[in-house]
């Protein structure tokens, strides 16, 4: 991972030609501090992008990352053994609003937006057969975002779905064991905000 690494740029590789709005139209979404490679943009919400990262550690924290600058929520929708040849990590995620509760409220909208990360193995111990020369560039890191939602992303409804976040959830637990009830705590937490925020 490189920090002062630029957000997005066209894929050198493959030699994708693509102009610089569709790069800032992603650039908005991705986390910054890592070196993205743009290889496909089929339309304004299909793109495959590579990533120079080698460990699942640093897929998981992309992924959270990417979560929060994008203001998203994806759950696994498939995973894979971890004992592949060729891939160290591989997982298929969905987006928050296709679910399969059997609530009656649901946020389910049965929506098509995908995400697919594969962290292929490296070969730097021995030679690869392998004629991808994203891996020897070190883009270890596929992932192929279908970013196709049937819902408002913005608004406060699909906001106020969105998963607590891991501060809000330790300042519960600091509450919680100081002796505060369930209800106690949230007035705390929102009064909390109300003067953080005005």
């Amino acid at each position: 991972m490189n920090s002062m690494a630029a957000p997005i740029k066209w894929c050198h590789i493959c030699q994708t030609p693509g102009n610089v709005q569709q790069l800032e139209e992603l650039e908005k979404l991705l986390p910054s501090g890592y070196t993205h490679l743009l290889c496909v943009k089929e339309d304004e919400f299909r793109a495959h992008l590579k990533v120079q990262l080698s460990t699942k550690e640093e897929v998981e924290k992309w992924l959270e990352e990417f979560q929060n600058s994008s203001t998203l929520t994806w759950r696994n929708a498939r995973t894979y053994p971890a004992s592949g040849r060729y891939n160290v990590y591989r997982v298929d995620l969905r987006c928050q609003h296709k679910t399969y509760a059997s609530g009656k409220y649901s946020r389910n909208t049965n929506c098509p937006a995908t995400l697919f990360l594969v962290l292929k193995r490296s070969m730097e111990n021995r030679r690869s057969r392998s004629s991808d020369r994203h891996m020897a560039e070190g883009y270890l890191l596929y992932v192929n975002l279908r970013n196709e939602h049937n819902h408002r992303l913005a608004c406060a409804d699909a906001l106020r779905k969105r998963d607590v976040s891991a501060v809000t959830v330790e300042r519960l637990t600091e509450l919680f064991e100081k002796g505060h009830s369930p209800s106690s705590a949230l007035d705390t937490i929102k009064y909390d905000l109300h003067e953080e925020e005005g």
